[in-house]
């Protein structure tokens, strides 16, 4: 099990290397209107701590993408979490409304709420699961240059059981519409 956890952690870092490396010829000076971009997709690392959810007990490391849209006020987001550790498999969908302040240039703080597909195998049994929830979640995003955000989450999901997800990773942004 140990390979297997160094060789995604490889491919991870490989992967956010090579988006800061296509982001980076991209970069340019910051306007002062950071809001002002169209879309966003980012990857993003981190844990899952379930609770009362059966047959998923331990502590799940996860990897995840996220695609965001820009609407006039705030934006809609959609992301897709997985693991397989521990005997588990777990795959969840998401769909989220987010909102964003900007306290500061260069800083952006977030709040999000939506509803959830779970899709998972609990230990012990071969076939998958598949239930509703609903999420709610909050976090920051710093922007390290040109499109390059670093962003950082804490999200709490309801149904099956409850979760709590705590997870770090990089965004890319585009230009574009925004308000």
């Amino acid at each position: 099990m140990t390979g297997m956890h160094s060789k995604t952690g490889r491919f991870i870092a490989v992967l956010l290397a090579s988006i800061a490396f296509l982001a980076a010829p991209g970069a340019s000076a910051q306007s002062d209107d950071a809001a002002a971009w169209g879309h966003e997709f980012g990857l993003h690392v981190g844990s899952l701590l379930p609770n009362q959810i059966e047959g998923v007990s331990e502590i799940m490391p996860i990897v995840g993408f996220r695609y965001a849209g820009s609407l006039s006020y705030g934006a809609l987001e959609g992301g897709v979490v997985n693991s397989h550790a521990h005997g588990a498999d777990v795959s969840v969908f998401s769909l989220s409304y987010r909102g964003e302040l900007a306290p500061m240039p260069d800083l952006a703080t977030l709040f999000y709420a939506g509803p959830d597909l779970h899709y998972y195998r609990p230990t012990g049994q071969s076939g998958r699961r598949s239930e509703t929830g609903f999420h709610v979640g909050s976090g920051m995003m710093l922007l390290l240059g040109g499109p390059l955000w670093f962003r950082a989450d804490m999200k709490f999901n309801m149904n099956p059981g409850t979760a709590l997800f705590i997870g770090v990773g990089i965004a890319v942004r585009a230009p574009g519409g925004g308000s």
